[in-house]
């Protein structure tokens, strides 16, 4: 069943259309609907989406569910990124560019607004974090 991830960059009108198994979705399954967020990192491609099970993981067009507890790290240097997700026996290691945030005296943004890698990083490492966006996006947005 085709779901959608929505582009993580909140300025810009893409999504990402998935193709799941119907058993992996929460309640009655809807086709085309929106149950996550996707970023391009480094020549990857790379979403988390919640299902009737719990957070799941989109990497270059394959899917595998997020155990509660994983390795996740995220370093900088100046703009330059490395994210590194390990859950055995998949391993994962990024290195990507990020824009600085912006700031004006009418908006700004934090890191984590521009950086998707952290903020994945930053949602994986807390169970509070982990709770709320299975609760935001288990049901589609």
């Amino acid at each position: 069943m085709i779901q959608i991830l929505l582009s993580y960059d909140q300025f810009v009108d893409k999504t990402l259309a998935i193709d799941l198994p119907a058993e992996l979705l929460s309640g009655t399954p809807v086709a085309n609907k929106a149950i996550g967020r996707y970023e391009e990192l480094g020549g990857h491609t790379l979403g988390l989406f919640a299902d009737r099970f719990g957070l799941v993981m989109w990497w270059n067009d394959a899917w595998f569910p997020l155990a509660p507890h994983l390795h996740i790290s995220h370093v900088t240097e100046g703009l330059s990124r490395r994210l590194t997700i390990c859950q055995r026996p998949i391993e994962i290691e990024i290195d990507y560019q990020a824009r600085p945030p912006v700031t004006t005296p009418y908006y700004a943004e934090d890191e984590e607004d521009v950086d998707f890698g952290l903020w994945l990083k930053n949602v994986l490492a807390s169970p509070e974090r982990r709770r709320t966006f299975l609760a935001n996006w288990r049901n589609g947005s």
